[in-house]
């Protein structure tokens, strides 16, 4: 029986679990640091929005589009498995206009994704606010993308850790990976900061934005850069 060690217990980790589980692998387990699904997952405003967001159409922007274009069928799948509705809102993004350089910064935008033949759509100040009266009247424009969307995903989460509940994957919280060890050709050990030992035919590395800190054999993992940033975020209700 194949065994699978998945390390980081955030969307992407709960995910890949409950892929393997779906393609007939029972023998799995999570590690997390902290509690599952906490941390970014957690915080996050559940954006799927690769074309807001993006600045060229490079191969992290490519994945990112494949991701959000599978969420319709994904978020139908697991109502039926858990019966959780993760809200999946597909009424499109507006990326706003204030500013004379964000004007610049929407004419780069819609030039870039026109060429790239994405679905974007380039709206006026009374078009913007016929498509949203609450926006502030001190917006010049807006870009709109149809197909970029937003999900609940603290009930993602939920809805993710009730399938590894039903189908008993183990969830394990506050294990710290500090390594990974090779007894073979390849990975097949993690070490905590405990000293315990977690031995599978498979091991996934998702642990976000702490990659970078844990080591494999006597050095760090190859992925530069991988650190935590602090981000702000506002939630209105409107009048």
């Amino acid at each position: 029986m194949t065994s699978v060690l998945i390390i980081g217990g955030g969307v992407i980790g709960l995910s890949i679990a409950r892929e393997f589980h779906k393609k007939g692998i029972t023998s799995l387990t999570i590690l997390d640091q902290g509690m599952i699904g906490k941390e970014s997952s957690y915080a996050a405003a559940g954006m799927l929005a690769p074309q807001s967001e993006a600045d060229q159409a490079d191969d992290f922007f490519n994945i990112c589009s494949e991701s959000r274009d599978l969420y319709p069928k994904f978020s139908k799948e697991l109502y039926t498995e858990t019966g959780i509705d993760i809200e999946l809102d597909q009424n499109g993004t507006l990326y706003l206009a204030f500013s004379e350089s964000d004007r610049k910064e929407i004419e780069k935008r819609y030039s870039w994704q026109q060429s790239a033949g994405l679905e974007v759509e380039r709206l006026t100040a009374g078009e913007t606010h016929r498509l949203e009266p609450f926006i502030s009247p001190d917006s010049t424009g807006s870009l709109f993308f149809p197909n970029d969307w937003q999900v609940e995903n603290r009930k993602l989460l939920r809805a993710l850790i009730e399938y590894a509940e039903i189908n008993r994957i183990g969830l394990i919280e506050n294990t710290k990976v500090v390594k990974l060890v090779k007894k073979s050709e390849k990975i097949d050990l993690a070490l905590t900061e405990g000293g315990e030992e977690f031995a599978a035919d498979i091991v996934v590395l998702a642990s976000g934005a702490w990659t970078s800190l844990i080591k494999i054999e006597n050095r760090m993992v190859g992925i530069p850069g991988v650190s935590p940033i602090r981000g702000q975020m506002l939630s209105f209700h409107t009048a």
